[in-house]
Parts: C-alpha cells; sequence; structure tokens
C-alpha cells in the first residue's frame, strides 16, 4: 500500500464536511468583521446602505462562530451540517433575488461583488452537501 493510498484509508468520512464547514465559518467570521469594520467604505463601494451592512455583518459573525463549532464537534451531526447548507442556499437565493428582481438596488461593482460572494458561498453549499453524502455512504 503507498503512503498516499494509507492517508486516504485512513481519512474518517466526515472529513469534507469537517473541512467545507470550518472554511465556511472563517469566511463568515471575516466577512461579517470587516462588513462591521468597514461598512461605510463598503457601502459607498457597492452602492449599499452602511446600517444594512453593518446588520449583515453582525448577523455573520455569530453564524460564522456556529459553523466553527459545527466542524469542531468530535462527531458531526447530520442536521447540523444540512443547517449549513441550507443557510449557504438561502444565502445564495437572496443574492439572485437581490441582483435579478433588483438591479439597480446596488451598483455594478455591488452587483458584481454580491455574485462572487454567492458564488464561494455556492462552492460551501456543494462541499457541504458533497461531504454530506460521503459521511452517509462511507460513515
Amino acid at each position: 500500500m503507498t503512503s498516499l493510498t494509507k492517508s486516504s484509508a485512513a481519512l474518517s468520512p466526515d472529513v469534507l464536511i469537517r473541512k467545507t464547514l470550518a472554511a465556511n465559518a472563517v469566511f463568515c467570521m471575516a466577512s461579517g468583521l470587516a462588513m462591521v469594520i468597514f461598512s461605510r467604505q463598503l457601502g459607498d463601494w457597492i452602492g449599499a446602505p452602511a446600517a444594512t451592512l453593518l446588520i449583515a455583518g453582525l448577523a455573520l459573525i455569530p453564524w460564522g462562530a456556529l459553523l466553527w463549532l459545527f466542524s469542531r464537534r468530535e462527531a458531526v451531526r447530520t442536521a447540523e451540517a444540512w443547517m449549513a447548507v441550507a443557510g449557504d442556499e438561502l444565502w445564495v437565493i437572496g443574492t439572485l433575488i437581490l441582483v435579478l428582481g433588483f438591479p439597480t438596488a446596488l451598483s455594478n461593482t455591488g452587483n458584481a461583488v454580491v455574485v462572487l460572494v454567492a458564488g464561494v458561498v455556492a462552492v460551501f453549499g456543494v462541499g457541504g452537501y458533497l461531504g454530506i453524502r460521503r459521511m452517509r455512504t462511507e460513515g
């Protein structure tokens, strides 16, 4: 058995969901902190009210902390992983509603930024879904 095969075999079935939850947590907390600290500057840049960014940032920080907690449990709970995936899906859907339904609500730069962020969040959602599937099939 090669060292690559040995290390792959040693990986627990929940490694993908753990890494996805942890990366999502860091992204949420960092984004939230940036939105809180730089709400006025970011608002000017993307054409959004600073108060909206402040509120969103204040919500993202504890959400990220919760995802971090989920990623660090002894055993990842499937219901918590699904909650994270659902949160990611809601973020992406909300972004689509904002950009497609209210295309002038943000500046062109703002629309591009929120779509880019939604793309990152969608990757976390897919990673979470695949991680849950892997836990179910290999766990």
